[in-house]
Order: C-alpha cells, then structure tokens, then sequence
C-alpha cells in the first residue's frame, strides 16, 4: 500500500520546492482551527453466558440507563465499550487488552465475582481504575489494591443483614431464640456464594443459633431433590440459602415434588433478587425472604428509574441488580464529568446515606470499599419485592 506522500506525481513534488517547508496560509489557518477531542472509553465488563449471565444483563440495563440521563455532551465525551468474557482468564485477557488503547478512563462492572477477582487483578497490575458496581465477594477489596473501588454491599453485609433478620425477625416471631431453630445453610461453592457461606456460619455462631446442615453443590447443579430430601429428613425450620436464579428454581421445584417445605426460606445473592423466580413459581414463592441491596420499592427515586426501565425496555424491572448498576455507574460518570480522572475523583466523594437512589451513601475505605452501602431484609409480597428490616 502506497503512503499518500507516495500517491503524489513526482513531478508535483518536485515543483513545490521549498514550499513543502513553508505551508500556505490557508493551510496554517485550516491547521489552527480547534478540533473536537476523542472521547474518553470506559469498558464495562459483564460476564457472557453461564448462570450469572440473567443478572448480568440485568446490570448493564442499569449501566444504559444512568448513561441515558447525562447531558448530550457529556454523553459525547464518554465511550461505552462493553467487554465480554465467560471465565476468569478471559476477563482478565480483555482487560489486559483494553489497557493498552487509547483514551481509556477505566473500567466498570461486573455482575460475578470470580471474574471480578481475576479482571481487577489484571487491572491492578495495567494502573487501571476499576469500579465494581455489584459483584459481592467479600475478598475483592481486602487485597490492598491502589486503582480499585467497589460501590455495593458485600457479602459479610448480607451475612450480618441474616443474623439481624434471625435476631431480631424471625426467632420473635416465633417466640423462641434462635438456638432453638433448627437452620440448614445450602449453598453454591462459587466466589459470591461461597464467601456469603463463609460470613453467615460466622454470624449463626455469633447469635448462638444451632446450624443443623451444611450443604454446598456444584456451580451449574440442575437438580436439588437429594439436598431438599436431607433437610426434609432433619426437620429443617429455616433455610438460608445462597445461589443463582437457576438454582433458586430448581430448590423450589424439589420442595414442591416432595411436599414439603421449611417454615421459611431466607435467600442471599441477587438470584432470589430477580423476579424470575417469583414469576415462575407463582404463590409459592411469597413470603420468602430475601438479604440483598435495596429494592425498587426502597425509595421514590428507585421508583422513578423503574419508570425510566419501563419506559427503555417495555417491561418492569427484572430485579435489582439494575438498580444497583444504575446508582453504582451514575457515580462514576459525575466522578469523569469535565474530564477528571476516575480513580481520585470518586474516591474523594463523600455522599450520606440517603443521598443515593436507592438509599446508600458515598464514603470509601483505605481498601476501596464503600461504607456507606448496606444489604437489607426483604420480602416476596404478591409478585413484589418489600422491604422489612431497614437498617438503624
């Protein structure tokens, strides 16, 4: 391929002689005129395929619409790449990729919290920002990371929201303690569920409360009836469990073939956040509880967003993680807003609680953690998801 100065004649060349030195001044007039710079990118990095792809999608639902509500120009000043990946490796891949582009201001994500380990440890080693916007697991932020913040809750939050739930909720309502439950813990072995599993037996032993069963299963289980069968055979009272809208279905399928059900089930993680379950199982999902960041219903402006959801993609929220997403990428564009630096700028913000859509605040730790971020006890109600338990 010939370059333009090739394309030239060499009789033109050789014709404009010195002048090639001294550009015209129509072209030096043309050269000073101002020209509209390159926006900025920031990737967003959401898991493709696998359990968690529901609430992923759910999640970048919420990214569009806090894009949706910026000014035009700032909209024009700021590129979303959306960045894919199904494993680990492949997330950190794209992002080690991603860093070395041009006009890169950061990343945001991420709706899993296995891959958010291995992309914001890619991103760490690339001086990269990286805001996690929901992914949980505790562990992403106690690794002494310089470039890295997350917005949401964690999962020790949605522990210590269960043993408030089981203090302070349930064991009153039953007019007993909670010693005397009989509580089975069922979880997915993944990095969210896992590190939830971790922090509620802690929390179950700090209340005093007996843990009857433990039981973990394999990421992609399609079928409960054996774990279902065991707690049916313990006389379960309670069952916490932690896993992914699947999951979520499939244990209520087993306790409906074998007729039996515990007096209540308290779910954690965003799949008993997602309203397919509850449209899936009709009445039988109403009056399960649920440990989670806030609902729609939190506040009237999560309401007003449902209204913008509603008006974006025909239909209702599917669940919070696009409230979460919402709130979280919202943050991080007034933080870019004027071309400031991600990584500073919003780990300068201080905002209280109740300053936030959906009720959170504004104030990271030395690890990148937002302190002013909660999980809260809520219910199934008729198809919706109700607050019960509001934080002090």
């Amino acid at each position: 391929m010939r370059t333009e100065l090739e394309a030239v004649p060499d009789r033109l060349v050789a014709a404009a002689g010195a002048g090639l030195a001294a550009p015209s001044m129509a072209y030096a007039a043309k050269s000073n005129e101002p020209t509209t710079p390159a926006p900025r990118r920031l990737g967003v990095l959401f898991p493709q395929g696998g359990e968690p792809s529901l609430e992923a999608d759910e999640a970048w639902r919420g990214v569009l619409l806090a894009y949706d509500a910026l000014p035009k120009a700032q909209r024009d000043a700021l590129h979303l790449e959306p960045l894919a990946a199904a494993t680990p490796s492949a997330a950190a891949h794209v992002i080690r990729r991603f860093a070395t582009t041009k006009n890169v201001a950061g990343v945001i994500g991420t709706s899993s919290s296995s891959l958010s380990l291995a992309a914001t440890s890619a991103a760490e080693l690339a001086n990269l920002p990286y805001v996690e916007l929901d992914s949980p697991a505790a562990g992403i932020t106690g690794r002494g990371f310089k470039h890295l913040l997350r917005i949401a809750a964690t999962t020790t939050d949605f522990a210590t929201a269960a043993r408030r739930a089981l203090t302070g909720v349930i064991a009153p309502a039953w007019r007993t303690t909670p010693e005397k439950i009989s509580i089975a813990l069922v979880f997915d072995i993944g990095a969210t569920d896992g590190a939830f599993a971790a922090s509620m037996i802690d929390a179950l032993h700090a209340s005093g409360a007996a843990l009857r069963l433990k039981i973990a299963y394999a990421t992609g289980t399609a079928d409960l009836a054996g774990e279902v069968g065991r707690m049916k055979r313990a006389g379960i009272d309670l069952v916490i469990h932690a896993g992914h809208a699947e999951a979520v279905v499939a244990f209520y399928q087993a306790m409906a073939v074998q007729s039996w059900r515990p007096r209540l089930v308290l779910g954690a993680d965003s799949g008993y956040s997602l309203a397919e379950p509850a449209l899936l199982m009709g009445a039988g999902f109403n009056n399960t509880m649920v440990v989670g960041p806030p609902p729609y219903s939190a506040s009237p402006a999560a309401t007003d967003i449902a209204m913008r959801y509603q008006n974006r993609f025909a239909t209702a929220p599917r669940g919070t993680a696009s409230l979460t997403a919402c709130v979280g990428a919202g943050l991080v564009f007034d933080a870019l807003a004027g071309g400031k630096k991600l990584d500073p700028t919003l780990r300068g913000m201080r905002r209280p609680r109740g300053a936030l859509a959906n009720g959170w605040g504004v104030a990271f730790d030395d690890a990148g953690q937002n302190d002013r971020s909660y999980a809260l006890l809520q219910q199934w109600q008729q198809g919706r998801l109700v607050v019960i338990d509001p934080p002090a």
